[in-house]
């Protein structure tokens, strides 16, 4: 295994303390490949047979509704693996996924986990914590739709992004309409409370990206 693909493994979470040999494994079973910024990995209803560990990248986690409109679920970063459920399960996707920037993925087959895991058990084990924590994302996902004001589900959301995607400039780069998705709410509704923020000083906004200026307050409104 070259030295620069063992880099990237190592780096998920997944393979945190994995055995080298395990991560050969997984390696020479599936070759990493380049999906393009904008490219769909799979949609909902598709046949679930890979999971795949992020390598380089973000992907979006999305479902359209029966209006055609889109929610973003969740976002997936360099270091994170996506698809699990339905590699265990067999079932079709419960959600459709694509690449927000050029990312690289490692494929990895139900035979293939189930081989590394015989070999080196602590990727298992690792497997179960990432499952508990998406099990506590959803639920509290659930949660913040049914109760919070768009405000606080925006304020919660931003704090989230800063945390995982900002650049060293402390900016995330998303445009207006993508955060409307992911707080699930109209663009239109969530300019408004932008703007708003925007002339109070809170944040600043350019084209295509959003840099939080007053964290504590967006905290304050996030968790009050």
């Amino acid at each position: 295994m070259e030295e620069t693909e063992l880099r990237h493994l190592t780096a998920c979470r997944l393979f945190k303390g994995v055995d080298t040999a395990a991560l050969d494994l997984i390696r020479r079973a599936a070759t990493p490949f380049k999906v393009a910024a904008g490219q769909q990995l799979f949609g909902r209803g598709d046949d679930g047979l890979m999971m795949y560990a992020v390598l380089v990248g973000r992907l979006e986690v999305y479902a359209i509704t029966e209006s055609g409109r889109k929610v973003s679920l969740n976002l997936v970063r360099a270091g994170e693996c996506i698809g699990e459920i339905s590699m265990f399960d067999g079932v079709a996707r419960s959600a459709s996924i694509a690449a927000q920037d050029d990312s690289v993925l490692q494929p990895i087959s139900k035979v293939t986990f189930s081989a590394a895991s015989a070999q080196s058990p602590v990727l298992a084990l690792n497997m179960i914590g990432i499952l508990c924590e998406r099990f506590r994302w959803a639920s509290s996902s659930v949660e913040d739709f049914a109760i919070l004001t768009l405000e606080r589900r925006l304020a919660r959301r931003l704090l989230l992004l800063h945390e995982r995607f900002s650049n060293r400039d402390g900016e995330i780069t998303m445009t207006q309409h993508d955060l409307a998705d992911f707080a699930g709410a109209s663009r239109e509704a969530t300019n408004k409370v932008l703007m708003q923020w925007k002339t109070a000083g809170v944040i600043d906004i350019r084209r295509g990206s959003i840099k939080l200026l007053l964290m504590d307050q967006l905290d304050q409104l996030a968790h009050a």
